[in-house]
């Protein structure tokens, strides 16, 4: 879990539910780091190709500005905020 202030690793979350179960756990407690950094290691460990990858993705580039993924150039951020 990450915590405000406290180191953390993220490679105990292997499968796609601990990854989920993470960034919701970071949304309940309305912590913006621990959503960026939640979302930026899914979309970093998650195959290719998923669902849930493009979906994560795409959360990077309406959430946290990178514009370097499948999305690139195709998205109006200020439609979904």
């Amino acid at each position: 879990m990450i915590q405000i202030g406290d180191p953390y690793v993220l490679e105990p979350y292997k499968s796609k539910d601990d990854k989920a179960s993470l960034l919701d756990a970071a949304i309940r407690r309305h912590d913006g780091n621990a959503i960026v950094a939640a979302t930026l290691f899914m979309r970093d460990t998650l195959k290719r190709g998923s669902a849930l990858y493009i979906y994560v993705t795409f959360l990077v580039v309406v959430v946290v500005g990178q514009d370097d993924g499948p999305f690139q150039g195709s998205t109006n951020k200020n439609l979904f905020l």
